[in-house]
C-alpha cells in the first residue's frame, strides 16, 4: 500500500453536506470527506444520481452503472475523479494545506459535454423509471384493494377502458366503481409479464403497452398514456384488453355479436 497514490473524488451538487465535497481515498481503505476543491490528477468525470435506494452512476471511466443501497436518500451529483500524492502508509495528509487547482483548456471542454450527455441520459433514465414505478404501482394497490393510492395514480382528466364495450368510465365515473369493488375488500390481481414505453422528447406525454396475466383469464393487453401534473407522471388513459388468437376471433366475435343483439 506504501507509495500508492490517493484516490480523489471531488462531487459538486446536491445530497452531500455541503455543495462542493470532496473524499479522499487512502490505500489502507480510510476514507476523510472535505469541503470544497482538492489538488488532483485529473482522469475522469462522472454523474451520480441517488434516488431512494438506487443509485445511478454514469462515467467516462466505468460506463453505465446502477447500484441498490441499504438506505434511501435523494443526490443529484456531478463527480470529478482523480488521485492525489503517493501515500507514504505512515500518516494522513492535512486538509488546510491542500489547494485546489482549475481544469482548463480542452479537458475542460471534454468535462461540459460529458455533464450535458450524462444530464440527458439520466434525466430519460429517470422518467422511465418512475413511469415503471407508477404503472407497478398500480397493480400493487388494485391487488390490495387500496382506494386512496390507487386512484390518486390518475390524472384529473383520466379515463380508464375496461373489457367491455360498455366500460369507458371518465375518472369520477371510475372512481364510483372502484370504491364498490375496493369496499369490498377484494380488488384485482395482475402480474406483468412484459412492458415498452415511450416518452416524448418535451418529457411531458408518455405511452405504452404491456402484457399483464390474471390468475383466472390468463394474459391481458393494457396500453395507455401518461401526462406530467404537479410534476409526477399520472396515468391518462389505460385500457385493458383480452387478446384473441386469429384462429378463434371469428367463433368468439360470432358470440360476441349475438350476445349483444340479445341485450
Amino acid at each position: 500500500m506504501e507509495n500508492e497514490k490517493i484516490k480523489i473524488y471531488t462531487e459538486i451538487g446536491f445530497g452531500n453536506s455541503t455543495f462542493i465535497n470532496t473524499e479522499k481515498e487512502y490505500p489502507d481503505g480510510h476514507e476523510e470527506r472535505v469541503p470544497g476543491f482538492i489538488k488532483m490528477d485529473f482522469k475522469g468525470v462522472y454523474l451520480r444520481i441517488w434516488f431512494g435506494r438506487r443509485v445511478i452512476i454514469i462515467s467516462t471511466i466505468n460506463g453505465f452503472k446502477t447500484q441498490i443501497k441499504n438506505r434511501s436518500a435523494f443526490k443529484a451529483l456531478i463527480g470529478i475523479q482523480g488521485c492525489g500524492e503517493k501515500w507514504n502508509g505512515t500518516g494522513y495528509a492535512k486538509n488546510e494545506n491542500i489547494k485546489y487547482k482549475f481544469v482548463k483548456g480542452n479537458k475542460m471542454r471534454i468535462i461540459i459535454i460529458f455533464i450535458l450527455i450524462s444530464l440527458t441520459a439520466c434525466n430519460q433514465t429517470n422518467h422511465r423509471e418512475e413511469i415503471n414505478n407508477t404503472l407497478d404501482s398500480l397493480h400493487y394497490f388494485a391487488s390490495m384493494a387500496d382506494q386512496e393510492n390507487y386512484i390518486n395514480l390518475f390524472s384529473s382528466n383520466a379515463v380508464f377502458f375496461g373489457t367491455d364495450i360498455a366500460e369507458r368510465w371518465p375518472i369520477e365515473e371510475f372512481k364510483t366503481y372502484v370504491k364498490s369493488r375496493f369496499d369490498t375488500g377484494t380488488g384485482w390481481t395482475y402480474k406483468k409479464n412484459s412492458r415498452n414505453i415511450y416518452i416524448a422528447k418535451d418529457h411531458k406525454t408518455a405511452w405504452f403497452d404491456e402484457l399483464v396475466e390474471n390468475k383466472s383469464y390468463g394474459e391481458f393487453r393494457g396500453t395507455g398514456v401518461l401526462v406530467i401534473e404537479k410534476n409526477k407522471w399520472k396515468i391518462s388513459q389505460y385500457n385493458l384488453l383480452l387478446p384473441i388468437p386469429n384462429d378463434y376471433l371469428q367463433k368468439y366475435a360470432n358470440e360476441i355479436k349475438k350476445y349483444y343483439s340479445k341485450n
